[in-house]
């Protein structure tokens, strides 16, 4: 429908569920909190500063964005963001969560929009003090090391 993906187009997130850990990918095997045959779960590489623990879900399918989402695939998705951000308000010290997800890239916008052409949802735990709404928009994102995610993946990997 409204898709922005070039011709080979190596998507960092079709990679991370295949298995491959090279130059095009920041996350790793060890971000993986939750797969199985339909949806990916794992701590996002880049996460708003404020808000550590940031988790994604993506559908193990390459589909670019909610557009082109099949049901049966949102539905997977929907059924794990609530086991995540359960699980997420029971293992981080956390005041509650907000659900992302953004539809195709926006240029000259302060915010992007879609940075990675693969349809993902964010769960994004909150914090009293995170001010999230005064500076999230900005772009101030940073991307955490490997043994921190580690550490966040540890607290959630029990998701059944």
């Amino acid at each position: 429908m409204h898709n922005h993906e070039k011709e080979n187009y190596v998507c960092p997130f079709c990679l991370l569920v295949n298995g491959i850990e090279n130059d095009k990918v920041y996350s790793k095997q060890s971000d993986i909190i939750y797969k199985d045959e339909f949806v990916t779960a794992f701590i996002a590489s880049h996460q708003l500063i404020k808000n550590p623990g940031t988790v994604l879900i993506i559908p193990n399918k390459h589909i670019e964005n909610l557009y082109d989402l099949p049901d049966d695939f949102s539905a997977k998705i929907h059924q794990l963001e609530r086991k995540i951000a359960v699980a997420m308000r029971s293992a981080y010290p956390c005041q509650g969560n907000v659900i992302r997800q953004h539809n195709e890239p926006i240029e000259g916008a302060k915010c992007k929009g879609q940075d990675v052409l693969h349809y993902h949802l964010q769960i994004i735990p909150r914090y009293s003090s995170d001010e999230m709404y005064e500076y999230a928009e900005d772009g101030q994102r940073e991307l955490v090391s490997q043994e921190e995610r580690k550490r966040y993946a540890e607290l959630l990997k029990n998701i059944s």
